[in-house]
């Protein structure tokens, strides 16, 4: 008896009615083999709205069906040029995946005498990377690479360089944008749980025409009814983020969330890191007491407003300053699991811009208990990652202590230059040297400087 999966699989990848009429295809010979070849068929002038512009066809030349334990592909090797001018524009990959991306299943996959096609994963993941070209166009140069394997033979990965193929990238007419647009709310609509849609999504509502024609409200019904299944919500939330920050309605909608019991707006608002009213920060005070993990980075984020209300910053650091210890350990502690509670609650600290905490993290300096049995490889000391717990309490003092103590740590070091993807730059932080020991010396001689910066601090009262 025929397996039912692909008949339902060409159910799946069949072409919505309102499809285009197809331009001119040519087809590359990926792998050929006495009963199957496999092709990859693609549109000589492409654009994102032909929904059939790039496909693999699988040929059973046979009479029985054939099973495929594994397949694999990789388009490599991608060059972007301009279509007028010949310039580069870019270069890079496009899709890759295995026969459960192409085909939407696990497992192996079983192919009927005659042709079988499938365009949906290779399709879309290449027009995503290839995104939205200019008015006169792109000309693409690639190659294809495929990996075959049958039940019982040893699936290996496809084989570099593989074949070349190449088209023209084109931008849509008025008919094929009012396609993408439909497109994009078929996906906000079905909320596949795919994760990848998301490149795709984040791609249409960058394409103009496309994602700029989509009113706040139907951005808004995108909000996953399961956080699981919409992998495409936080592209939803950046375009948000990106066209209606200050719009009333979405100040309401954010608002109304946050008063409410809504598990999930604290981690949106992530996503929308310029959306914010005043209105917000009692809400979010309540919720951090109530131990939601990730209100002091929301508030981060929009530059700390709780320092204009002393009070929500006391309100924010309660819970931390009750979880940290009366005293350091002991100098000969090896708890490192201890050492590095103790690491965080200081960083939580800091993150709440109370000020009163000064005093109450100032003794950790002292503390060198480390954090690791082996020395991490390189930090941004006072900012970022450390390896004592009075690196920890730097980096606190470094936020509680505003501008100022900020200006006074940075400059008792000398500025070092370090080269970042061929570019030089100043900072006045050791990044990834190998020389961990000057790393500390850095580090202790920022100490150092806190030290000085809170005696005067003391001495000014």
């Amino acid at each position: 008896m025929r397996q039912p999966f692909p008949t339902l699989l060409l159910l799946a990848c069949a072409m919505p009615a309102q499809a285009q009429a197809a331009g001119p295809r040519a087809a590359v010979v990926c792998h050929d083999s006495e009963d199957l070849t496999v092709r990859l068929t693609f549109a000589t002038r492409a654009d994102a709205s032909d929904p059939d512009w790039l496909a693999f066809e699988f040929v059973n030349r046979g009479a029985a069906a054939i099973t495929l334990a594994g397949f694999a592909y990789n388009l490599h090797e991608r060059v972007v040029r301009d279509l007028g001018t010949g310039a580069l524009v870019c270069s890079g990959s496009l899709a890759s995946g295995s026969h459960a991306d192409l085909f939407g299943m696990p497992g192996p996959v079983v192919l009927p005498p005659g042709s079988t096609r499938v365009t949906r994963h290779v399709r879309d993941a290449s027009t995503a990377l290839l995104g939205h070209p200019p008015p006169g166009g792109w000309r693409i140069d690639a190659k294809v690479a495929v990996a075959v394997a049958r039940t019982g033979e040893q699936f290996v990965g496809p084989e570099l360089p593989g074949v070349a193929f190449a088209f023209d990238w084109m931008r849509p007419d008025e008919a094929g944008l009012a396609r993408l647009r439909a497109r994009l709310d078929e996906l906000m609509r079905q909320q596949e749980p795919s994760t990848a849609i998301y490149p795709l999504v984040a791609m249409l509502l960058d394409t103009p025409g496309v994602g700029d024609r989509v009113p706040l409200e139907r951005l808004l019904a995108a909000r996953p009814r399961d956080r699981n299944a919409f992998f495409a919500w936080p592209a939803v939330l950046r375009h948000l983020n990106a066209r209606f920050a200050d719009d009333p309605a979405l100040l309401g909608w954010v608002q109304q969330r946050l008063a409410g019991d809504d598990p999930h707006i604290v981690e949106d608002l992530t996503g929308l890191w310029n959306v914010w009213q005043t209105s917000f920060l009692l809400e979010l005070v309540r919720r951090h007491e109530a131990g939601d993990a990730l209100v002091l980075w929301v508030l981060e984020q929009r530059g700390a407003p709780q320092t204009g209300d002393p009070a929500a910053a006391r309100r924010l650091s309660r819970r931390s300053l009750a979880s940290l210890p009366a005293k350091p350990p002991a100098a000969e502690s090896q708890d490192l699991d201890l050492h590095r509670r103790i690491a965080e609650v200081l960083r939580e600290i800091g993150r709440t811009y109370d000020r009163t905490c000064i005093d109450v993290v100032a003794p950790w300096l002292d503390c060198r208990l480390p954090l690791f049995h082996e020395r991490p490889f390189g930090f941004e000391p006072g900012i970022g990652d450390c390896h004592r717990i009075c690196d920890a309490a730097l980096g606190a003092l470094v936020r509680l202590g505003g501008d100022g103590a900020k200006q006074h740590v940075d400059g008792a070091v000398e500025p070092v230059q370090v080269v970042v993807q061929g570019r030089v730059q100043v900072r006045r932080t050791v990044i990834f040297s190998q020389d961990l020991d000057a790393l500390d010396r850095e580090q202790d001689t920022k100490i150092a400087a806190m030290k000085d910066y809170l005696a005067a601090r003391a001495r000014a009262k």
